[in-house]
Formats: C-alpha cells, structure tokens, sequence
C-alpha cells in the first residue's frame, strides 16, 4: 500500500473493535452511543450493492467477500461429502456472514440461553438477555407474539412469501 492509502489515526480511541460483522458494529455502537471512541477494523471491503438481493446469496460463496474455510475431514459424519469435508462461509465484507447469508434472522433459543445459564455462564438466561435481541430488531413479523420482538432496532425483520408456501406452513407448525 501506499502512504495515501493508509488510514491516520490522530484521535485517543477508546475501543477498537475487530471486525465489521454484525456483532461488531452492534458493540462499537453500544460503545458510541455511551460515549467512547471507537476504531472498526474490517479485514474485507463494502458489501456490494448485490448482498441485498436475499436470492443471491450463493453467488459470494467461494469468492474473496468469504474467509472460504473447510471443515477438517469427519471421519464419523458428512459421508456423502467429498473428503468427508464441507465449506463453511464466513463473510469477509462489511457486515460480515450477515451480508451474505441470504437474509436469513435467527436468534438463539430460549432452552440454549437458559442451559449456559445453568452451566454457569452469569446473564444469559432468555429473558435476561430478551432486552438485547429486542434491541436490534425493527420487527415487521406476523403471527408472532409481538412482545418478544423489538420494533426500534436497525435489523428489519420480516416473513418470507414462502411462507405461504403449504409445505413450508408444515414445517414451520413442525418446528413450533
């Protein structure tokens, strides 16, 4: 690189966080919004314009917008796979494995939070944690118990059209 393609850093930071994925930039915002000075650093580029379009999503696997790594050989699991080995993308872009996941919201669930509580971990029981999640989303779901989902966050969140789909009702029923 050159001089010019350097970034001067003159200001005290308080924080640098590694990593614009979005855990991330939900801590470096935390860290703002309470004052601090805060330095993200991202390994990848922008996300391109193209990472929005939740269709598309398999198109940035493999390509330098992922970490592209492989799993160690399994030698009790994944027989059908070549190796006994598969890819696991993780995005190296803006926004991290969030920009190239095809749009798909997941959060934990309530038996896994409350189970490393027990196991000790101090706070992450679901309902403790309940206020964060909330946090993020600006929920636009239907058929969900609107309480448990935020409405003031930079997350959108939404159904998708499949899920009018019968067999994806079946499921979903299936899961609940």
């Amino acid at each position: 690189k050159t001089e010019d393609d350097r970034i001067k850093i003159e200001d005290d930071i308080d924080y640098v966080i590694i990593g614009a994925g979005t855990a991330g930039c939900i801590v470096a915002t935390r860290l703002v919004e309470a004052g601090y000075k805060v330095f993200v650093l991202e390994a990848g580029r922008d996300a391109p314009n193209s990472t929005d379009t939740d269709r598309l999503s398999h198109h940035f696997y493999g390509t330098s917008v992922s970490w592209n790594y492989t799993t160690e050989a399994q030698e009790h699991a994944l027989f059908s796979r070549h190796e006994h080995k598969i890819s696991i993308y993780a995005g190296k872009l803006m926004g991290g494995s969030g920009s190239i996941n095809a749009m798909i919201f997941l959060r934990g669930s309530r038996h896994d939070y409350d189970k490393w509580e027990e196991m000790g971990a101090t706070g992450w029981r679901y309902e403790t944690i309940l206020p964060y999640l909330k946090k993020v989303e600006k929920s636009y779901l239907t058929n969900v118990d609107q309480d448990k989902h935020g409405q003031d966050g930079k997350i959108k969140i939404s159904n998708q059209e499949s899920q009018n789909d019968p067999l994806m009702k079946s499921f979903i029923e299936a899961v609940n």
